[in-house]
């Protein structure tokens, strides 16, 4: 039994058909084997099961049915729209793959400025983004937008840093208007 489960491991993965199989056997040997408490043991357990995914049911009701809002990270408008409007800024660039909502919110600002990113979650990173990244920082440019998630862990690059809605961003060119942060 143990090399036959090892298959699926901890993931769970492939459970399904041993799962299905041994039902349907199950099933077949009792509509074989057709007794007068057959009919009502499968309706008992269909009973027991709809009660069990009942609470699984009211909650995937709920979540697909109520109204969703969702609030970005980013909240210093005036910053972002500077950005957005009075710089050469065509591409953002992450310094380190993000998640949650931080990615959200600055994808979201990207798309909504006409503006590409350099990384985004699917799963798996491409193998080619770290590469992508190293050759940006390399070679700087005004096009980019550079956002440092972590202020602290920052090599000095020749950008001018903005410390924004807890990221730490670096453009070659200067905001008016905007205090720049000193990197140590």
């Amino acid at each position: 039994v143990k090399r036959v489960w090892s298959v699926v491991r901890a993931t769970g993965r492939f459970c399904w058909l041993p799962a299905y199989l041994l039902m349907f056997s199950v099933f077949h040997s009792l509509l074989k084997h057709r007794k007068q408490w057959t009919s009502g043991l499968l309706a008992a357990g269909l009973v027991i099961q709809l009660a069990d995914l009942s609470g699984a049911l009211t909650r995937i009701h709920q979540e697909y049915t109520s109204p969703y809002s969702w609030n970005s990270q980013l909240q210093s408008t005036e910053f972002w729209e500077a950005v957005s409007g009075k710089t050469s800024v065509k591409h953002l660039i992450f310094t380190e793959s993000l998640r949650g909502n931080p990615l959200y919110s600055l994808t979201d600002y990207a798309l909504e400025h006409g503006m590409t990113i350099n990384d985004y979650y699917f799963a798996r990173s491409a193998n080619t983004t770290e590469q992508r990244l190293q050759e940006s920082l390399n070679n700087l440019s005004k096009e980019n937008l550079y956002v440092f998630p972590d202020a602290s862990a920052i090599p000095s690059y020749d950008l001018n840093y903005y410390l924004v809605d807890g990221f730490l961003v670096g453009l070659q060119e200067e905001i008016p208007g905007m205090e720049i942060y000193q990197v140590r």
